[in-house]
């Protein structure tokens, strides 16, 4: 059943002659959850991973980001390229097949086509292993269910992070298509990552 995010609102009345002020904090807005399914959907704000995602993540998303394709097994949230009609920069977050999140960084790892290297950082707040591939080509990662699949671009950057949260491998996947602008957008990717935390 498809959960609806509600806006909690305090409403402060006061009693009697008193003027001393409420002692509540105020209210803020409850994190939405994203709808399952594949729409152009702008995103700023709290967030809580699609319905039957695992591991349940909770997304501080900044202003400028939009999700595409949301699933139980994958979603995306990118930011659009002025210059042309394709996202400047895609962050993916899978739930792969694999017993391990290192199985299947090793696959993965030995399926690419382009220049790899060793990567690190930190996912859902816990420290991430991965690798970096610049240029390639083919399909890099694909979710279980199919919700979504990343390709490579010869004049791409993609990196790949793994974890594993309680026993469960998760992915996040970082794709530049235009391996020159890799430093400005990957710094905005690694905000976005920032945010995302177990819920």
């Amino acid at each position: 059943m498809r959960r609806t995010a509600a806006l909690l609102v305090a409403l402060l009345a006061g009693c009697g002659s008193s003027s001393v002020p409420s002692s509540a904090p105020p209210s803020t807005p409850s994190a939405v959850v994203l709808p399952a399914g594949k729409s152009d959907l702008p995103l700023s704000g709290s967030y809580l991973s699609p319905d039957g995602f695992v591991p349940p993540l909770a997304l501080t998303v900044p202003s400028g980001w939009s999700s595409t394709h949301r699933g139980d097994d994958a979603f995306d949230l990118s930011k659009p390229d002025p210059a042309h009609d394709a996202p400047s920069v895609v962050v993916a977050l899978i739930t792969p097949l694999g017993d391990t999140v290192a199985t299947t960084l090793a696959a993965l790892k030995k399926a690419a086509k382009g220049a790899v290297t060793a990567a690190t950082g930190t996912l859902a707040g816990l420290p991430a292993t991965g690798f970096e591939e610049v240029g390639g080509s083919g399909q890099v990662v694909a979710s279980p269910s199919g919700t979504l699949a990343l390709d490579a671009f010869p004049a791409g950057h993609l990196r790949v992070l793994g974890v594993d949260i309680d026993q469960v491998p998760l992915l996040a996947v970082v794709l530049v298509p235009d391996g020159t602008q890799w430093a400005s957008q990957q710094a905005d990717a690694a905000v976005l990552l920032e945010g995302v935390r177990s819920a």
